[in-house]
């Protein structure tokens, strides 16, 4: 999914969301963590995304992202210690941004406050609601 994601939103981003998208990237990180499990996903066909048919859409889907960053800086801490996993063997995608990661969420925040007009901000948080609905039901 994480792929998916990142494939698809870097050429339909409008250009002002381009450098936060280009920034943000963690699909390497993914394949790394795999690639030190030995877990091969060349055969996988990537997932179909849910519509995301305007920059609402996107921004909302973004939302979802980086809170997904946010969250997984816990979940890192948590599975280091059940596993025993140190710096870069199997935790770089929950580690993510590391010490960047809450700059980069408050980036984020300050382009949706300062880019998005009022009049287009319940589009993208019911885009991001649909978001988090639609990944509890592909679980």
């Amino acid at each position: 999914m994480i792929a998916a994601w990142e494939d698809w939103a870097a050429p339909n981003a409008p250009a002002w969301i381009q450098p936060l998208l280009a920034a943000r990237r963690r699909g390497q990180l993914l394949m790394l963590d795999l690639t030190w499990f030995g877990a091969d996903t060349s055969g996988e066909a990537r997932p179909t995304l849910p519509e995301l048919r305007d920059a609402a859409s996107l921004l909302g889907a973004m939302y979802v992202m980086e809170g997904s960053t946010l969250g997984a800086q816990l979940i890192a801490h948590h599975v280091e210690l059940v596993l025993g996993l140190t710096a870069g063997q199997g935790n770089a995608y929950f580690r993510g941004h590391n010490e960047r990661t809450g700059q980069l969420w408050k980036e984020f925040c300050d382009a949706l406050r300062t880019k998005v007009p009022d009049s287009e901000t319940d589009a993208v948080i019911a885009a991001a609601s649909l978001r988090i609905m639609d990944a509890d039901c592909v679980r």
